[in-house]
């Protein structure tokens, strides 16, 4: 782990509590975030991304519970710390953009009282001061005529310019750490790209360090500084972006990257991962991935040993494959 990490995340084990039992939703997970830089995560619906984030800020519902791990923000570690203690934490040196800014927004309340209450929670400032900075917040994101759109309600402002709220009021303390969970599902290609321009504005005029959390790898190539690829709950392979995409170190990040869409692909079928993720109540013995993995081939060490995350060569990578090697030598054919 990294000695000036922001955020350390060591060995994080989450359950979920179900009719058939305890479920492992994470196993062991670990990542750091160092200043300034911006962490992708990445991975299929259910690996476990959005619980970590979850996790760490101690936002998990009544069924989950962390069993395990620590989570290191500026030295003081998120898991062990009291309540309330983490609830001034929230909003201030940490803060996170949700997935679905329609559901988060108070629909009975304006957008001025929301953005200027997450000033009002922690600064003591005088209510028109806080309206003002809720003003000049909105402004930052790109909303127009912000103070007359101040007395407007969520229902109407556009899905974009909703999560643009969202990116205000993430930022309105300036955090060291600002988490995007999926900011731009269910937007359309130019809302996105203005969406994440926005974003990124925001963290380099913040100057905060970044978990960014998506199953868009096209985002990932664009925003991130370094990449941890979830499956089933673990992290599989982690590294720096460039060498990720040019030169993945798992099979399953190698699927995920083969199945991108390209400008030049034309009328062929796109390749796919084959088969389904395993359930997380019943996982397969041995690599979690081996059932859909071409490059383990039936072997034996695939089926009955649980892989560790390893160093790749030198490279600064992981990979939590028994033979990642064998996909530098095809890369390299």
């Amino acid at each position: 782990m990294s000695a000036d990490a922001v955020l350390s995340v060591q060995g994080l084990t989450t359950e979920f509590r179900t009719p058939r039992g305890a479920v492992r939703a994470l196993d062991d997970v670990s990542f750091d975030v160092r200043p300034g830089e911006t962490v992708g995560v990445v991975g299929e619906s259910g690996s476990g991304k959005s619980t970590a984030a979850l996790s760490v800020l101690g936002l998990l519902p009544p069924a989950g519970r962390v069993t395990g791990g620590r989570a290191l923000f500026d030295g003081r570690d998120l898991l062990a710390m009291p309540a309330e203690e983490l609830r001034k934490l929230r909003g201030d040196d940490v803060s996170m953009i949700f997935q679905d800014p329609l559901t988060s927004l108070n629909p009975v309340l304006t957008i001025g009282a929301q953005v200027a209450e997450a000033v009002l929670v922690h600064r003591e400032v005088p209510e028109s001061a806080a309206r003002e900075r809720a003003v000049e917040l909105l402004t930052s994101v790109g909303i127009e005529d912000a103070p007359r759109r101040l007395d407007q309600y969520p229902h109407e402002f556009s899905g974009g310019m909703r999560q643009r709220v969202m990116i205000a009021m993430a930022i309105a303390n300036e955090p060291k750490l600002l988490i995007a969970d999926e900011p731009t599902t269910a937007l359309d290609v130019t809302v996105q790209a203005q969406v994440l321009r926005v974003l990124a504005e925001a963290r380099d005029r913040t100057g905060a360090s970044t978990i960014l959390i998506t199953h868009d790898l096209g985002l990932l190539a664009e925003m991130a500084d370094r990449v941890v690829v979830m499956y089933c709950g673990r992290v599989v392979e982690t590294g720096d972006v460039f060498g990720i995409f040019r030169e993945p170190r798992h099979p399953y990040t190698r699927g995920l990257l083969a199945s991108r869409p390209g400008a030049t692909a034309g009328a062929r079928r796109l390749p796919a991962v084959p088969g389904q993720p395993p359930s997380l109540a019943a996982p397969p013995s041995g690599c979690t991935f081996h059932p859909r993995c071409e490059l383990s081939r039936g072997r034996e060490p695939c089926r009955r040993d649980e892989p560790d995350l390893l160093p790749v060569d030198g490279t600064g990578r992981t990979s939590r494959c028994h033979y990642h090697h064998e996909l530098a030598h095809e890369e390299a054919r």
